[in-house]
C-alpha cells in the first residue's frame, strides 16, 4: 500500500501485478 503523498502525475504503480500510470492526481482536503 502506498500513501497519497507518493502519488504524482507520471508515476507508475503496481496493483495486483498490473502496472498503472498516474495520469492525473488531485488531492482535496475535506
Amino acid at each position: 500500500m502506498i500513501s497519497t503523498n507518493q502519488l504524482k502525475n507520471g508515476n507508475h504503480i503496481e496493483v495486483d501485478g498490473t502496472i498503472f500510470k498516474v495520469l492525473d492526481f488531485q488531492h482535496v482536503k475535506p
